[in-house]
């Protein structure tokens, strides 16, 4: 297989972005920098922006698990905070002994992080085109997401939102407009938000465009995989059929269970 296609099938980036991270030297193969075009053989131990990595040719089975994470976890297996790996184990596991331990050891990518203070939907992959998938733009898979805000949001700033905002979603970077998206108030102070997008933080630093605080975040449907009890709002918009949807009818928090392959 070809360098780059492994690093996208790692979730990494896309084969654009993997060219660009091969000729900047940031991997390398059996210890020495890689160069475009190197075809891998079983075995070969890549180094990925310094995360090991170890080809194997052979058809790996794939898949997809639904976790919900709540708040005070860091979407993350490597930090040295509360994080992913401390919810991965088999007491927060449904399903059998058999399907945890085909599941327990996989390199996983998380499709769409959930910052700390947030709570919800996480899907985790080793099917790294999936991932990649669900979380670039360019694909339009849908995040939807309850929030309480601080204040009542009136009717100028919810067309603000809806219409798109300037954020900055790096500190000391560049400031950009977010794309149109879907916003509902749904109660005084709870607002329903559709995204495509995936800014880091991106709708704490919306609402702040609008003079406005998130107090509480969370994420309840990727795709087409959400959480059975907001299935009230899982209703067809104009563009959006929400075809095959997977109802998950017993995730609660901490808890995660193997899903079918959700449609991108």
């Amino acid at each position: 297989m070809r360098l780059n296609k492994y690093i996208v099938e790692l979730g990494i980036c896309s084969r654009r972005k993997a060219d660009d991270l091969i000729a900047s030297g940031n991997v390398s193969v059996n210890g020495k920098e890689a160069q475009l075009g190197y075809q891998l053989n079983d075995g070969d131990l890549l180094e990925i922006d310094s995360k090991e990595y170890k080809f194997c040719s052979e058809l790996k089975q794939k898949f997809y698990i639904a976790l919900y994470k709540p708040k005070s976890f860091v979407t993350s297996f490597e930090d040295d905070s509360k994080n992913l790996n401390e919810l991965l184990i088999k007491e927060n596991f449904i399903g059998t002994n058999e399907e945890y331990e085909q599941v327990k050891d996989l390199q996983l990518h998380y499709a769409g992080r959930l910052d700390k203070e947030s709570s919800g939907l996480l899907l985790l992959t080793n099917d790294g085109d999936c991932s990649y998938k669900l979380t670039h733009p360019k694909y339009g898979s849908e995040k939807e997401y309850l929030v309480e805000v601080k204040k009542e949001l009136d009717t100028k700033a919810i067309k603000q939102l809806q219409e798109g905002v300037e954020i900055k979603p790096e500190d000391n970077g560049e400031s950009v407009i977010t794309n149109p998206c879907f916003v509902e108030k749904i109660d005084t102070r709870i607002l329903r938000i559709i995204l495509t997008q995936g800014f880091k933080r991106q709708i704490r630093l919306m609402l702040k465009a609008v003079n406005n605080e998130v107090l509480e975040l969370k994420r309840i449907r990727i795709g087409n995989i959400a959480l059975k009890e907001y299935k009230i709002f899982f209703k067809q918009l104009k563009n959006n059929p929400y075809t095959n949807m997977i109802i998950l009818d017993q995730l609660n928090e901490y808890q995660c269970c193997l899903i079918d392959k959700p449609s991108i």
